[in-house]
């Protein structure tokens, strides 16, 4: 029985390494660059951590037209601090009924960009040296709507807490299996992305998801759709990296929560099917440590080891997470699984707060 046990446990989290089988770095070739790449970054109360990206920003301006802040009524001095640091700050009207401040503020800088390349960058985000060259790069080999999930630095040890939740967003695109060469891509990714301002104007930009949790993920449906062109995803490993949720552990929960019910929800149903198999497997590891027998043989440590360095393995494709993590991995699942439950709860009562904003789902 212990080793039918530890052969489930070792083949079901092993899809996980199925679902992130290759994830290449972007390239960088300073070559056939469009000319005019508007940035555009909504930004509310951001001033503890807008100025990485957009110092970032200004050591590559050579390869952008414009670089907009849109300040969406912030209280904590951010659009002084961009102008200080050279970007455009356009002030968002009042949020209208029905909208949600991101994809308003998103709207609201396109209006104003001038630039035939429109790219949205979330204020946690920071380019990295050549990171830009390389994005626009991607982007020009066809023209087509990009996103770009950036790679994950953390600095404190909650941090380390979004493990499975920056996985799990991986794994739902499909596009890193090793089947991810036939497949287009069903998810856009919020943090980065980079459109024509033909098709972002083609679908009338944000106001196709205004009311929605998810907005990357809508307008990327709604940008394959209308304009009848495959959306992209790719890692940023190397190119691009994020600090999530600095302020604390607080800011960490509620972002998830806002996040990632919505998100299992647009999840086509067999990807659903192997990631629920790769964290039975998970579970089933470390479950199996109440069962007497499994310590017959060290059968219970073999499982236990063995999901723990796959579990690592995976991670380092993520963000810089530390080796701890083959031993610690129970923490982060067990809040994983919290989260998602809560989550889950908290979308069924239609209801979410989001940087001082009471959201209505």
């Amino acid at each position: 029985m212990n080793w039918i046990v530890l052969a489930i446990s070792i083949s079901f989290s092993s899809v996980g390494l199925f679902l992130l089988w290759r994830m290449e770095r972007l390239k960088s070739f300073n070559k056939s660059l469009p000319s005019k790449v508007s940035i555009i970054i909504p930004a509310r109360n951001e001033s503890k951590r807008i100025s990485p990206l957009l110092q970032s920003i200004q050591s590559q301006t050579s390869l952008i037209h414009e670089y907009i802040v849109v300040d969406d009524h912030s209280t904590d001095g951010t659009a002084t601090l961009a102008k200080s640091l050279g970007a455009k700050v356009v002030s968002a009207p009042p949020l209208p009924k029905g909208w949600f401040g991101k994809p308003w503020a998103c709207y609201q800088g396109a209006k104003f960009a001038t630039g035939d390349v429109l790219m949205f960058l979330d204020a946690d985000v920071k380019i990295l040296p050549q990171g830009m060259e390389a994005i626009i790069y991607e982007f020009n080999k066809d023209r087509t709507p990009l996103s770009i999930q950036p790679y994950h630095m953390m600095k404190k040890g909650y941090e380390s807490l979004s493990l499975f939740f920056n996985l799990i967003v991986m794994m739902t695109t499909g596009l890193f299996t090793p089947l991810g060469s036939k497949m287009n891509a069903s998810s856009f990714f919020g943090p980065c992305q980079i459109m024509s301002k033909e098709d972002y104007w083609k679908v009338d930009g944000h106001a196709v998801a205004k009311h929605a949790v998810l907005e990357d993920m809508v307008l990327g449906e709604a940008l394959r759709k209308v304009t009848g062109k495959n959306i992209r995803a790719r890692a940023g490993r190397g190119v691009i990296v994020f600090r999530m949720y600095g302020e604390g552990l607080r800011a960490l929960i509620e972002g998830w929560t806002k996040n990632f019910a919505t998100g299992a929800r647009l999840t086509p149903t067999w990807l659903l099917v192997l990631i629920s198999l790769w964290m039975t497997g998970m579970f089933t590891a470390l479950l199996s440590g109440l069962a007497p027998f499994m310590w017959q043989d060290q059968t219970y440590l073999i499982g236990y080891l063995f999901v723990g360095l796959t579990t690592w393995l995976l991670s380092r494709k993520v963000g810089n997470f530390s080796p701890l993590v083959m031993v610690l991995f129970p923490i982060q699942l067990i809040f994983f699984l919290w989260l998602f439950v809560r989550s889950s709860i908290r979308s069924n009562q239609k209801k979410v707060t989001w940087k001082g904003r009471e959201l209505d789902l």
